[in-house]
């Protein structure tokens, strides 16, 4: 799944902090960076806002009700 472009980055970030499980985001390369951490949320932050840098990953949640929690602010 991937994040909307007109989602509320700061939001989604609250939110993922609620989720039971872990939450993700899987570069195009295979790498995996866990989004409750503070570190990578300001990563994806920088990343989501800067037109040169590619945020073509996509969101993985190791808990399915995670997922449902998330689904209005990611796309097939």
């Amino acid at each position: 799944m991937k994040i909307k472009p007109n989602a509320n980055l700061q939001n989604f970030l609250k939110d993922v902090h609620c989720c039971r499980g872990s939450v993700f985001y899987r570069t195009e390369e295979g790498d995996k960076i866990n989004l409750k951490s503070q570190l990578s949320q300001y990563l994806m932050v920088m990343a989501f806002h800067d037109e040169e840098l590619s945020i073509d990953g996509s969101i993985v949640c190791t808990n399915e009700g995670d997922r449902k929690h998330l689904a209005g602010y990611l796309y097939e």
